[in-house]
């Protein structure tokens, strides 16, 4: 009797032991699909029984219920299949300990990575198309996986597949891969989505013994990366190829005009037969066998968006684009940097100029006269001028020449004019300054030549003899008036 007794004692214990072991599950939207689907698993509240949960088998269907956090699922242990698609989920707790599990659906989520698959060994269905996975866990224990579907994420790299020798749908699709995944040769696969990736390169030899078709569009595939298919036979019954992505071949130049450009799409250069449409502004512009576009001198007019078109013979049925070469072609000089001082001409001297340079640039100077063809040239610094407007120009090392926007003026003292023939005539033989104080004359030069007292006349003589014939010029006062005299034999 005693016996009996401590029998039903342990056994009540136990009971309350697997009543009290219990998960509590924070996600409200979980709890109400356990409750309407599997509601002995729960106790009153969010609290799930464990050892409920692990006698739960066959399918575990939760799509579309709106669920942000899954925590509790891993006690399922006894499920086949799980279908968690079209939820909120961030995170998959660890799975590992429902090991019978062949069918596993994570589709349309927001997870950022996948769960340990390694102890799941029948697992024969993995989808977890459309979330953001940036990779995929080890899969070399999932020998019976016969179905992978990962499109729509963001992986760049995938784990080796060399295990996955039951494999027939690979779907890889629209994420950022940039070379053709490594597939073991005694492969199964029936059908390989390879499309709208980031994929250059592919393998010289296709090995695909139940092959129906690859899909390779929207990848990067130059050319010389595509011949390689022809090694497949009949390959254009297996492999969709067209078209391929926009190639990043092009960028932004800004081009002083006068230079020379050239653009280069980098693509198929040592693949005889290519031939390269480039275009400017979506017009044809020339037709060339190498990749490049050279323009020479640029001018504005060279301003404008090109692209690339490349055909092969190989492969009439497709085109490769590039993306835009955006060439805008600035000034070779700006004449805004230049700024101007002028001295006039006066009684007694010629007129000046002085440009200055503000660009740092080496440039030279041509001054031409708008009403003879006196012509400048210099660094900068002009003198002697006599004209009353000019032209500046600037030409640059390389050969470009630009026109200053502003006319020169150079302004000119109004000065009386006197000739004097000091040759004993009795005609304009002196002339004579009526006013009081002092007057210097200056030859062209600038040099004094003559001083006087005035009133007082000037017969043209000079130190040492007669004035020689020229432009002199008398400066009354020191600038009150100025006279120009021209005195001639």
């Amino acid at each position: 009797m005693k016996k009996l007794f401590y029998i039903l004692v342990i056994n009540l214990l136990s009971f309350q032991i697997a009543v009290c072991q219990t998960a509590v599950l924070p996600d409200s939207n979980f709890v109400q699909f356990l409750r309407d689907n599997y509601a002995s698993t729960l106790l009153i509240g969010n609290k799930l029984v464990i050892a409920e949960a692990a006698k739960i088998k066959g399918v575990f269907q939760a799509s579309n219920k709106r669920i942000s956090n899954v925590y509790g699922i891993q006690f399922f242990t006894g499920l086949q299949a799980i279908d968690l698609s079209y939820n909120n989920l961030l995170s998959i707790p660890d799975i590992s300990n429902i090991s019978n599990l062949d069918y596993l659906n994570l589709t349309y989520n927001q997870l950022s990575e996948l769960p340990d698959l390694q102890n799941l060994k029948k697992l024969t269905y993995l989808d977890f198309v459309e979330n953001n996975i940036t990779s995929i866990p080890d899969l070399s224990g999932q020998s019976q996986l016969r179905t992978l579907l990962a499109k729509g994420n963001r992986l760049t790299s995938l784990p080796p597949l060399d295990s996955l020798t039951n494999l027939t749908s690979l779907d890889l699709s629209f994420n950022y891969l940039q070379s053709f995944p490594k597939i073991p040769g005694n492969n199964k696969i029936i059908t390989l989505n390879l499309n709208d990736n980031k994929i250059k390169s592919l393998p010289d030899i296709f090995i695909f013994p139940t092959l129906e078709k690859i899909f390779l569009y929207h990848n990067l595939l130059s050319f010389s990366e595509l011949v390689k298919i022809k090694n497949y036979q009949n390959y254009n019954s297996y492999f969709i190829y067209t078209p391929q992505s926009v190639f990043k071949s092009g960028f932004i130049i800004n081009q002083k005009e006068g230079e020379d450009i050239v653009m280069s799409t980098q693509l198929d250069k040592s693949l005889a037969g290519v031939k390269y449409n480039w275009y400017k502004n979506g017009k044809l512009l020339q037709t060339v066998t190498g990749d490049t576009l050279r323009l020479r001198k640029v001018s504005n007019q060279d301003s404008g968006k090109y692209t690339c078109l490349i055909k092969y013979i190989d492969f009439p049925n497709i085109t490769l684009v590039t993306d835009t070469f955006s060439l805008k072609v600035v000034p070779c000089f700006d004449p805004k940097r230049l700024s101007t001082i002028i001295t006039g001409i006066s009684c007694r001297k010629q007129g000046s100029l002085l440009v200055q340079n503000t660009s740092g640039e080496k440039v030279n100077f041509i001054l031409k006269s708008n009403s003879t063809t006196t012509v400048y040239n210099g660094n900068g610094n002009f003198y002697g001028l006599t004209e009353p407007s000019y032209t500046l120009k600037v030409s640059t090392q390389s050969g470009c020449e630009k026109i200053y926007p502003f006319e020169i003026v150079v302004p000119k003292e109004d000065c009386k004019q006197i000739l004097l023939t000091p040759d004993g005539d009795g005609e304009n033989d002196a002339y004579f300054f009526k006013q009081q104080g002092k007057v210097i004359i200056y030859d062209k030069t600038g040099d004094q030549v003559k001083v006087l007292q005035i009133p007082a006349e000037w017969d043209g003589s000079v130190k040492g003899g007669k004035a020689a014939p020229g432009y002199y010029s008398a400066d009354i006062n020191n600038g009150e008036s100025i006279i120009n005299i021209s005195v001639i034999y």
